[in-house]
């Protein structure tokens, strides 16, 4: 898998950061704005290949915010 891939899925313009640590890998939610920033929504350990419908809430309510 890319580190990194678009989540077109759950919203346009969000993207997913992959990267392993000694013992973890990590999951980094990030939003692109054209044209305005590049936003950090949300980070989570990856356990599972899915994301838990708990962080794809907390993904899409600060997307909002945006």
């Amino acid at each position: 898998m890319p580190l990194s891939k678009p989540l077109f899925n759950i919203a346009l313009g969000l993207h997913e950061l992959r990267f392993k640590e000694r013992r973890s890998i990590y999951r980094v939610f990030y939003f692109i704005k054209r044209g305005d920033a590049i936003y950090l929504v949300h980070t989570m350990q990856k356990k599972t290949e899915t994301i838990p419908d708990k962080d794809r809430r907390l993904i899409l309510r600060r997307l909002k915010e945006i």
